[in-house]
């Protein structure tokens, strides 16, 4: 069978041979991209060659050769191979270098974030005909070295080895000294600390030389240890920066002074803009310095010259405004009219016949040089429009044409009336407009007794009855074109409010309490309300009323350190506590809560007092100025600030000061306010002290009522003024 096969091909080409119909195909002519040439230089007519891909590439070819050209049976073209994820790599960001795939010969690259850097030897990964080369690259923290401090210094934090963002606190392990550099190192992306590890140098603070100050206590001396003191007294033009003359100055632990030791002249800053000074200074003022100036047009002289003072430039304002003589048509002005008037200054003016207002109207030039209460003088009308009814019809009017009635065309019905209604002119205005709308439609809402009705939408009102009043529905409807009646019954009193034990009121007492009123409990010191305070009564019924339970409150002691930490205490519960140094001779004891009251003795004491308490807007001064502890002070207060209370000396013992007092903040009396409330002061505005009052009259219509006057007293920083209404 075999020969037979044989002997046709050798005839097939010898025909091919004979005739030249059979041709080779060569390699050179596959010419795909990335594929490995096949072996053979050439194929004879009908034989198939397998083409591979390049190393890095997926694909195959198949090609037959059909009389000297290839034809393709399969073709997968090479296409390079992918590669996973290549794999993140933490504390760090990779980037492809080329391409936006993960294919083969794709290289990606890594770089540490901020703060890390490389520990692997490649940053790279190239995606193979394996897969991806190398491991995924690490980074690690950078490092800092460690903190080494001499016995001065206390270190706090990482000391031992660094890592980048981590802060190292420095502390001086003396109270005597402070750093000398910075208090927080903070470990960089380079791995070296921010700044220097610091040294501790004794706390000091400098008092350097000026000319402006008068007396120093104590004499010549310029370096001063923290807590000691000094004492500064201003020369006579000169203050210092809180505007007192002298003070005393304390040397604190971070080694700065409690206030700017420093004396400056005392001067005042040219007049801004809105005070309309017409006059331009370049420079300040010197205290006492008087200078001539002059107003902005429409604008007077308060004086003839402006003061600097203490206060500022005097006098206050500088410029007063001024209103021009005002253009009121159809009026006559009362008495001998002037062409400008000043602030605060009243005219009177009455309207022509036949114009109104009436009535005489009083206009006030305010201070911004504005007329107030200007009102035009208007021809009176006594004549109303014709009117005309939209889908209705007049059918009556009065003689004069002071009143129309009118009704509705058949399907109509006016919006305010059953089936007619009514117009009236009143100085030359119609009372309503007369409107006819479909019977389907509601009109205006009901009146209800004892209450008002909201229109919440065209078909619904919402009924808020007046206080003591209930409604047996919260809203009435439009049917068929006609509101729901609403009511407003009188809702059933309550009594007294319950008693509840160790409380009270808020209110003084009545005989009864309306439906919807309330009240509001309290509980003395030291019981706790448990519930709501206010209650409401509710159509005769109190709603449940709280309780008042004795309850201990957390002790606010500065010297001890609590072993539960909560705001209030059950009746019987023990607190435990610590005392903390140098209070610690007795190092901890507890307490127990009983009615409301702590009971047990503090025992947390010490032999050392602290510095004294400081108390804001006020200086203490110590009995004996030579003490370098002292344990006897007396308070003062800054100018135009009260004390609180005043004791001849607040004490330290077993280490404890007695509560030092306030300083009650003074008020201030502008112009502005007295023009608030309708007031003219009897003496000049400015400061005036806590307790102390300043007197006013009233005006009205500004015209004073001369019968009586008012006080505006001031109690710590606020005015308490008498009404004068």
């Amino acid at each position: 069978m075999r020969v037979p096969v044989k002997l046709l091909g050798f005839v097939v080409w010898l025909l091919c041979l004979n005739f030249g119909q059979c041709r080779d195909c060569l390699r050179s002519d596959i010419i795909y991209e990335n594929i490995v040439p096949v072996s053979d230089a050439s194929y004879a007519d009908g034989k198939t060659a397998k083409v591979f891909c390049q190393i890095g590439f997926t694909g195959i070819y198949i090609l037959k050769c059909e009389n000297g050209k290839w034809s393709e049976r399969v073709g997968r073209t090479c296409k390079k191979k992918k590669c996973s994820h290549p794999g993140d790599a933490a504390n760090a960001d990779f980037k492809l270098l080329d391409g936006t795939e993960f294919v083969f010969g794709t290289t990606v690259v890594y770089t540490c974030k901020k703060g890390y850097e490389m520990t692997s030897r490649s940053n790279k990964r190239t995606c193979t005909s394996k897969g991806w080369d190398n491991s995924v690259p690490e980074c690690e923290a950078v490092k800092c070295p460690a903190i080494l401090t001499n016995r001065d210094v206390i270190a706090s934090g990482n000391t031992k080895e660094g890592n980048y963002g981590e802060v190292i606190h420095f502390e001086c392990a003396s109270s005597e000294k402070k750093i000398d550099g910075s208090r927080d190192i903070r470990c960089t992306e380079t791995g070296d600390w921010s700044a220097p590890v610091p040294n501790c140098i004794a706390v000091t603070c400098e008092l350097t030389s000026n000319v402006d100050v008068k007396r120093v206590v104590p004499e010549g001396k310029t370096i001063f240890r923290a807590g000691e003191r000094v004492t500064i007294t201003c020369t006579e033009k000169t203050w210092l920066k809180s505007k007192e003359t002298s003070r005393r100055f304390t040397c604190q632990d971070d080694g700065q002074w409690d206030y700017n030791p420093v004396c400056e002249v005392i001067t005042c800053e040219p007049p801004s803009r809105d005070q309309h000074v017409s006059t331009y200074f370049w420079r300040t003022w010197k205290l006492d310095e008087s200078k001539n100036y002059e107003c902005d047009s429409g604008y007077y002289k308060k004086a003839e010259v402006a003061t600097c003072t203490r206060d500022g430039l005097t006098p206050k304002p500088l410029c007063a405004g001024m209103c021009a003589r005002p253009d009121i048509p159809n009026a006559k002005i009362e008495g001998v009219p002037r062409q400008n008037y000043s602030t605060a200054s009243t005219l009177r003016y009455k309207c022509n016949p036949g114009f109104e207002p009436e009535e005489t109207v009083e206009i006030t030039c305010n201070p911004q040089a504005q007329w107030t209460g200007l009102q035009q003088c208007t021809a009176k009308r006594e004549d109303c429009h014709d009117l005309s009814v939209k889908n209705g019809f007049i059918y009556s009017q009065s003689l004069n044409k002071k009143e129309i009635l009118y009704s509705c065309n058949k399907g109509y019905k006016p919006f305010t009336g059953e089936w007619w209604s009514s117009v009236t002119c009143v100085k030359g205005s119609w009372s309503d407009v007369p409107l006819c709308i479909p019977e389907e439609e509601c009109g205006a809402l009901p009146s209800v007794q004892n209450g008002k009705l909201k229109l919440k939408d065209q078909e619904t009102a919402e009924v808020d009855c007046d206080p003591g009043f209930i409604s047996s529905t919260p809203s009435i409807k439009c049917i068929s074109g006609t509101w729901e009646t609403p009511t407003c019954n009188e809702g059933v009193k309550c009594g007294i409010p319950p008693y509840v034990g160790n409380s009270g009121i808020t209110s003084k007492p009545k005989a009864f309490y309306i439906h919807g009123s309330s009240v509001t409990y309290t509980c003395r010191n030291p019981f706790v309300m448990i519930g709501k305070s206010t209650v409401f009564c509710s159509n005769g019924k109190w709603e449940e009323t709280p309780t008042c339970e004795a309850r201990c409150l957390r002790p606010h002691e500065n010297y001890m350190v609590l072993a539960t930490d909560k705001d209030t205490y059950q009746d019987k519960e023990i607190l435990n506590y610590q005392c903390m140094k140098p209070y610690d001779k007795i190092p901890e004891g507890e307490w127990i809560c009983e009615n409301g009251k702590w009971t047990g003795d503090f025992v947390c004491t010490s032999d050392i007092c602290p510095p004294p308490p400081y108390i804001e807007n006020g200086s203490h001064f110590s009995r004996n100025p030579d003490d370098k502890m002292p344990t006897e002070v007396y308070y003062e207060c800054q100018a135009y600030y009260v004390l609180s209370e005043r004791k001849q000396y607040y004490r330290c013992e077993n280490g404890r000061w007695e509560t030092p007092p306030k300083c009650l903040k003074p008020c201030q009396v502008t112009q502005d306010i007295l023009e608030a409330h309708n007031m003219r002061p009897d003496q000049q505005t400015g400061y005036i002290k806590h307790g102390d009052y300043v007197d006013y009259y009233c005006q009205h219509r500004l015209i004073v009522r001369t019968g009586h006057y008012k006080k505006a007293t001031c109690s710590d920083g606020k005015l308490e003024i008498e009404s004068c209404e």
